[in-house]
């Protein structure tokens, strides 16, 4: 089923909510925290990068057991 527009304008304004409450949260943290996909995520951060809202500063070294984090 095709989200709604109402729906898309909700989950924007979600996410926005939750990058400007929890600074440097990951991409993971905001599907996590609202359930949405990651996918979902990823295009909502996408959008707001390409109209200058959000900048994307890059992971934190990969951890000692190898792989990249959150």
């Amino acid at each position: 089923m095709k989200p709604s527009p109402n729906s898309k304008i909700v989950n924007l304004s979600r996410v926005i909510d939750s990058i400007w409450r929890h600074n440097r949260i990951s991409r993971v943290e905001v599907a996590e925290q609202l359930g949405l996909d990651k996918s979902t995520i990823t295009k909502i951060v996408g959008l707001l990068t390409e109209k200058n809202l959000i900048s994307e500063v890059t992971a934190k070294p990969s951890n000692s057991k190898g792989g990249r984090p959150k």
